[in-house]
């Protein structure tokens, strides 16, 4: 047993020695100073300079604590002057090797910092407007934000697959989350949305930021050219965006029994081939397409072969749900859909059901609940997808807001679908309630949510108002955060939409170029976690992705509620379109109050003049002496927006938006021109009372009886 005083010595490895005269001397005094404290302690000094450890051999080999402790001083102190006397001697490389140290430590520490995801790190606002807790000079790219993985792994918490384990292809619930990985921070689940596929490994959200950010196109009737489209992609990239959402509508390039219903300017199959490909191979985003499966079906059911499936014959916009062929054409239009996507690993298809506004109308329908037939048709819908398409059906959830959550696992749509819940206003509960987020808590694992960003707040405006929409998405950022945590699932992301057509019957709303500054605006705050006190940070991205020659020094959105004032010198891909939107409301704007100004607020060139041919000449004369200039502004309006809207998309749509937005009045202009052309040749005017208008009489006017 083993004193308590006592220390006992094993054998160690040998250390080596400087083998001097000196050292030789020094070893050998305290060799005898030590030898003599115990016989028990044996040191030797080897011919080779090693010097070995004492050797325990059976009792002889303890040392008391009082001569350990005295060899350890001498040793000690041996060592302290060898290493002070090695460094005198030679100071240079002692220098150069704490030098070429100091380097390699300060290059590992820099390739740690390069090598990590990088995200907005913004501090709140001071008291004067800066925002002095701005510390991160340079926007993230999304190479700093997103980590990429050549071989992706499938989530262990969530399997996605939808032909997976679970009851009728739905998602199989693994065990707990797996660690966060090394590279990414994050759990396998929010890394991998995909299986399988040259597809990205999400990343770690910023603090605040909805986990994925998909930008909607919105292609129906005014499909932008694919150089276009592939210009502003990686900007939408840069700014945050983790994939795209593509509503194709009559612009997919359909074959076979469903030819006639794509538009005579539809994308050819090989061109969508090449943009699909650069989205999901050569950027890496998330690609989910769109098709309408219930309501907004006009462009199908507009024509005399499907007018029959209509659920009322004057509205071809919903399908009847309980026919067989309604059913058949829409399996049609989602296999020639996924046909073409599921080249690219896409893992979602979006089918619509939104705004189902006539239901239970038919002869056939009127005998079922609009329960059935709505949650029955949705039902039905998405497990053809699931099954056969092998991918997840996204729904719009305003047709379900007003259902139990019993109703709802009824049709089992808990299992099949994931619901996206959209509204485009700032208070986003006085239309999302929170009793709508408690049902959809209980029933659906993973959901998202669907802001805008254009085409939500007139149907005929030309530029978005930023201002609104920035409210909007910021107003989502922060109910995303309170509500996520009612989805034992995810709170997938949030879909940022930009609508080109309320339906297809509308003309056209704001166009993507026109509203690209309110998308960056409004992508780079969600992507930042909010706006408020990261306004410096913010405009520090928009003036490099949009390519600003100065920074925006500024946002003052009630003032500059559209950014004309921000961004105009901006040169972004379409910033012209852009910059056309400012000059067509001041020409527009200027003939309007010119035009009213001569035909209301004076006298002489009213209609009323007109129809009676009695005006006076010289007042005429003077109303158009602005005429001119009037008619040349609208005319260079005309000019520059045919050669900014060439730039963007084909000739069909640029005419529709001057026919739209210009020609109106360029009618009105001519027309007054022609009305006092016609007024001045009179020289001759008949006397009063002129002869009452005798369509006057059907308002009971015209009587000439006292």
């Amino acid at each position: 047993m083993k004193r308590v005083h006592e220390k006992t010595y094993e054998p160690e490895e040998a250390v080596p020695l400087a083998n001097d005269g000196k050292n030789s001397s020094f070893l050998s005094a305290s060799t005898s100073r030590t030898a003599g404290v115990s016989s028990g302690l044996s040191e030797k000094i080897d011919g080779d300079g090693i010097h070995r450890r004492p050797i325990r051999s059976g009792t002889r080999g303890l040392l008391t604590e009082e001569a350990g402790g005295m060899w350890l001083t001498a040793a000690s102190r041996y060592v302290s002057h060898q290493l002070i006397m090695s460094a005198w001697r030679r100071k240079p490389v002692v220098l150069f090797t704490i030098l070429a140290v100091t380097l390699l430590v300060l290059f590992v520490q820099y390739s740690q910092v390069v090598g990590e995801p990088r995200t907005p790190r913004i501090g709140s606002a001071s008291a004067n407007g800066n925002n002095n807790g701005f510390k991160d000079p340079e926007p993230p790219m999304q190479s700093q934000i997103v980590g990429y993985n050549a071989q992706p792994q499938q989530s262990q918490h969530q399997k996605l697959t939808a032909g997976g384990n679970g009851p009728d292809g739905g998602e199989t619930n693994g065990a707990q989350a797996d660690a966060p990985s090394r590279n990414a921070g994050v759990s396998q689940d929010k890394r991998q949305m995909y299986p399988s596929g040259p597809l990205p490994e999400p990343y770690t959200a910023p603090p605040g930021a909805p986990l994925h950010r998909i930008v909607h196109f919105d292609l129906k009737g005014a499909p932008p050219k694919i150089s276009y489209i592939k210009k502003v992609l990686p900007i939408i990239q840069q700014a945050g965006a983790t994939g795209v959402m593509l509503e194709y509508e009559d612009m997919f390039p359909y074959s076979g029994s469903l030819e006639f219903i794509r538009a005579g300017n539809a994308y050819k199959m090989a061109e969508l081939e090449e943009l699909l490909r650069y989205i999901t191979v050569d950027l890496k985003l998330h690609l989910i397409p769109l098709i309408q499966t219930f309501g907004h079906l006009e462009f199908v059911l507009k024509f005399d072969k499907y007018r029959h499936l209509r659920e009322m014959d004057e509205f071809p916009a919903v399908i009847c749900p309980s026919k067989n062929e309604s059913f058949n054409v829409i399996k049609e239009m989602a296999r020639q859909m996924m046909a073409l996507h599921s080249k690219f690993h896409v893992r979602y298809l979006h089918i619509g059901c939104d705004e189902v506004f006539h239901l239970g109308e038919c002869t056939l329908c009127s005998m079922k609940s609009k329960e059935e037939l709505l949650l029955g048709h949705m039902s039905h819908v998405a497990e053809f997808v699931r099954k056969e398409l092998q991918v997840i059906p996204l729904v719009w959830d305003d047709m379900m807001r007003n259902y139990s959550p019993e109703q709802l696992r009824r049709y089992r749509l808990h299992d099949l679908v994931e619901p996206m819940v959209w509204t485009y206003v700032k208070d986003v509960y006085r239309f999302i309630p929170y009793s709508n987020w408690i049902t959809f808590g209980e029933v659906f694992p993973h959901i998202w949510a669907a802001s805008a960003f254009k085409g939500a707040f007139g149907e005929t405006l030309t530029v978005p108002s930023a201002k609104g929409h920035l409210e909007n998405n910021v107003a989502w950022v922060d109910v995303i955060e309170e509500q996520k945590s009612k989805f034992h699932g995810q709170f997938r992301g949030l879909v940022i939409t930009g609508w080109q057509r309320y339906d297809h019957f509308a003309t056209l709303a704001e166009t993507f170029p026109a509203g690209f500054p309110s998308l960056i605006l409004s992508l780079v705050s969600v992507t930042a976690g909010g706006y408020a006190g990261r306004e410096q940070y913010v405009r520090m991205q928009m003036s490099k992705l949009l390519n600003c020659h100065e920074p925006i020094r500024r946002l003052d959105l009630e003032a500059d509620e559209y950014l004309w004032n921000s961004v105009s010198r901006c040169m972004f891909p379409g910033a012209n379109v852009f910059r056309m939107t400012e000059n067509h409301r001041d020409a527009v704007k200027h003939a309007n109050e010119y035009y009213d100004g001569v035909t209301i607020h004076k006298a002489w060139l009213t209609p009323y003049n007109v129809r009676r041919n009695y005006t006076f000449i010289d007042r005429i004369d003077q109303g158009l002496e602005e005429y001119p200039s009037v008619f040349y502004s609208v005319a260079l309006l005309s000019s520059q927006a045919r050669d900014a809207l060439r730039e963007v998309f084909d000739e069909y749509t640029v005419a529709e938006w001057i026919e739209q937005n210009i020609y109106p009045t360029v009618l009105k202009l001519e027309k007054l021109k022609a009305d006092a052309e016609s007024l001045r040749k009179a020289r001759t005017w008949p006397k009063r009372p002129l002869p009452i208008n005798p369509n006057l009489q059907r308002f009971g006017v015209g009587r000439t009886e006292l």
